[in-house]
């Protein structure tokens, strides 16, 4: 089916390019799907279906899912208790309307706190580019359609949610060869911090 126009979901899953038709009796939905000849059957509970969506201006607004923005949105279609979200890379997610916020680009309050969409503006300015002038950087950042919140990258775009713990039992670190307290330290370092860099070349004992 067209996921334009209709949204089909079958054991809370978007299905709706895989459907070819369906049909319903009393007790149950009959679904024949796309390159299928086998007829599969649901009970009604497992099967929604709905159509004649309200499309979303994302010229006007950006998209909050879950307390977190989207990135690369090009379409956002509204059916019932869903939004169905199109990315430039033609992937699409759908999410329950409670866990979607709407922020008009007009609240300058809001749109100065997602610091992803700061960092992508400023790599166009400042990234290596290619010879055809692409920035690199921004070349890589346009593939992120969102920063899921057990990534390094949420946690240094949100500076007051645990970046690290300060929480480190010094018991639990085993070192079977000996350490010394450089070595020690930069062992501590990486347990507390979601990225660490170590330098430096090993030494003989």
């Amino acid at each position: 089916m067209d996921k334009q126009k209709y949204l089909v979901i079958i054991k809370g899953e978007d299905r709706t390019e895989d459907v070819l038709k369906y049909q319903s009796d009393k007790n149950y939905i009959h679904v024949r799907y796309r390159n299928a000849d086998k007829v599969y059957t649901y009970v009604r509970g497992n099967f929604e279906f709905y159509k004649n969506p309200i499309e979303i201006d994302m010229e006007q607004n950006k998209i909050i899912l879950e307390q977190e923005y989207l990135y690369n949105v090009t379409k956002v279609l509204k059916f019932h208790n869903y939004y169905k979200i199109f990315f430039k890379d033609e992937s699409t997610i759908i999410a329950f309307e409670w866990n979607v916020k709407l922020v008009s680009k007009k609240d300058n309050n809001e749109i100065s706190n997602n610091k992803f969409e700061y960092f992508k503006e400023i790599s166009q300015i400042t990234s290596i580019k290619t010879e055809e002038g692409m920035a690199l950087l921004t070349k890589e950042y346009e593939k992120i359609n969102f920063v899921e919140k057990d990534t390094a990258l949420y946690k240094f775009l949100n500076k007051d949610k645990n970046l690290y713990s300060d929480i480190v039992d010094n018991n639990i670190i085993i070192f079977p060869f000996g350490v010394n307290k450089s070595q020690f330290q930069a062992v501590k370092n990486a347990i507390r911090n979601q990225i660490s860099i170590i330098e430096g070349p090993p030494r003989n004992r």
